[in-house]
């Protein structure tokens, strides 16, 4: 029992860098303790800069100084001092008993590899004493002796075949292990502890990288974890925050209605008022006529009847000018435009974007199908002077190119197109979806995107929009429209709208081209994953023209 619980112990006491009993003790302020040793090969061999603990990950801003922990010391000097006897006895938790003890219950503290037998403290003495035994070899206490003997000479295992890999007597060695590679078996040991000592440090340095991994991959959960809470309380608040103000919203409507039908029941209920009263009196009226027909005492009917009973002018009702419907159509009308937006919103689904420094999901709506869903992604674009060629000249607040046949004098600019009729615009796409339209005449042009790091210098393909790897392009042509993407054309079915309509998501990885007319056609569409910025961009001829509409 007494055994059980040190080993039990002991295992409370391990560092978890090098799996051993804690030397040298120190411990942190998360409360988990390493050997000092072991805990600075750990913070040497990491990122500079990074001190974090091994077990729970936690990080220090600056390095900890690290003082043995006294009390934490001398517990593991006195386990190591516990575990001692039972580590010479014999490997793992077996008890040698001594061969020559009657009752037994000696433990072994030597095994004699010559007599083949194990001896306690106290008949070991004889080896010790004795000149004819001193030269036994004495070995820890060992259960297994035979084990140390050839199975065929019965001879002791004194040394090591490196030819065969195995232990062998010297009879062995000068027969079938003759001209081998011999050596004895301590010496072997030594090498092989050599290796072994070379295993086990690889297998800490392997250790110590994948707690490192482990590290790695519990700061990658925890970013995700962060990154979603923090998406998660921005859209509780958006939600709640809209939620307040369709309840405000429906509030201030509702007294709406309610106030309209108090005034327009006030203008009706006076004029009732007046009319009720009115009845009552001509019932009043009746009732008497009729108390009077009904007397028969002719002397008093006629004294109550003096005079004709004259009622007072009829005057005709009242006009009031009142609305006797209420109509809310238009309101729920869009109420239900708002109902549908929502109901897309819900459509919404996450993209995984991996042309950024790091992969990002995106809550993005799904595509667009009309020309009013493009249109929600218009961006407003114009061409830079800085990059028109002088064989263009640009108009209407920078929205109109035209090709001529004279050149301009433009000053000098890197970003100028030498030689290649060209003009970028000034804006960058660097929204998530970019949709623009633009109006055309005359033949041929070109359209497309290309990055910011298009070559200026020269007329070759790496200058042209379409004709290199940074650039997308439409051909227009009346005769064999085409797209291209480095000089890879692919023809188009026509004949092509004077309106051209350019999307691009970049989330998708698509850029595609569009007949614009009553409704809009799919001309091509690219898939690729872009990897800079893009800009609009065009090539003008003589007598054509292009305008960003």
């Amino acid at each position: 029992m007494a055994e059980n619980y040190i080993l039990r112990l002991q295992d409370e006491f391990v560092c978890c860098l090098c799996l051993e009993l804690l030397r040298n003790p120190v411990s942190l302020l998360c409360g988990h303790s390493f050997c000092k040793e072991c805990i600075e090969r750990f913070w040497n061999s990491g990122e500079e800069f990074l001190w974090r603990c091994p077990t729970c990950d936690f990080q220090y801003s600056d390095r900890p100084v690290l003082n043995i922990n006294i009390i934490l010391n001398k517990i593991a000097r006195d386990l190591s001092a516990l575990m001692l006897p039972e580590t010479e006895s014999a490997p793992g938790s077996q008890v040698i008993e001594c061969d020559v003890c009657v009752d037994g219950r000696s433990r072994a503290v030597k095994s004699c590899l010559t007599c083949r037998a194990s001896f306690c403290d106290i008949h070991i003495q004889s080896h010790q004493n004795c000149t004819t035994w001193r030269n036994h070899r004495l070995v820890r206490p060992s259960g297994n002796l035979q084990e140390s003997f050839c199975i065929r000479h019965q001879k002791l295992l004194e040394l090591f075949c490196r030819t065969d890999q195995t232990c062998i007597c010297s009879h062995c060695g000068i027969t079938e292990h003759r001209g081998h590679d011999l050596t004895s078996v301590e010496a072997e040991r030594v090498e092989k502890e050599t290796e072994l000592e070379a295993a086990r440090t690889n297998i800490r340095n392997r250790i110590q990288q994948r707690q490192g991994n482990v590290g790695e991959l519990r700061q990658t959960v925890n970013r995700i974890k962060a990154s979603a809470e923090r998406e998660l309380q921005e859209t509780e608040r958006a939600f709640t925050v809209l939620i307040n103000s369709i309840n405000e919203t429906r509030r201030k409507v509702v007294q709406l209605i309610k106030d309209m039908e108090r005034t327009e029941v006030e203008k009706v209920e006076g004029p009732m008022r007046q009319l009720q009263t009115e009845i009552m009196e001509l019932k009043r009226r009746d009732e008497h006529l009729v108390q009077l027909s009904e007397s028969e005492d002719s002397i008093h009917f006629l004294q109550n009847f003096t005079s004709p009973y004259v009622l007072p002018d009829e005057e005709d009702p009242p006009h009031i000018d009142v609305c006797t419907e209420v109509s809310s159509v238009d309101l729920r009308e869009e109420l239900s435009h708002l109902k549908e937006r929502l109901e897309q919103i819900g459509k919404w689904t996450f993209l995984r974007v991996d042309n950024t420094d790091l992969p990002v999901f995106f809550l993005i709506p799904p595509q667009p199908r009309n020309r009013e869903d493009f249109l929600q992604y218009s961006c407003q674009l114009t061409l830079d002077p800085d990059t028109v060629n002088e064989h263009l000249s640009i108009s209407d607040g920078n929205r109109k190119v035209m090709g001529k046949d004279r050149t301009s004098h433009y000053p000098d600019h890197p970003d100028r197109f030498d030689s290649v009729p060209q003009v970028l615009c000034r804006e960058d796409l660097s929204r998530t979806r970019c949709y623009w339209e633009v109006e055309r005449s005359g033949n041929p042009i070109v359209i497309g995107v290309a990055y910011k790091s298009l070559s200026r210098r020269g007329g070759n393909s790496e200058c042209i929009i379409g004709g290199n790897n940074k650039s997308w392009c439409l051909f227009c042509s009346d005769s064999s429209p085409s797209v291209c993407h480095q000089t890879e054309m692919t023809e188009v079915a026509g004949p092509l709208c004077s309106r051209i309509g350019i999307y691009v998501d970049r989330c998708a990885g698509t850029l595609s081209f569009y007949n614009v007319s009553n409704t809009m056609t799919l001309l091509h569409s690219f898939t690729t994953s872009f990897t800079e910025p893009l800009h609009a961009g065009f090539w003008a001829n003589q007598d054509t023209s292009l305008t960003i509409c």
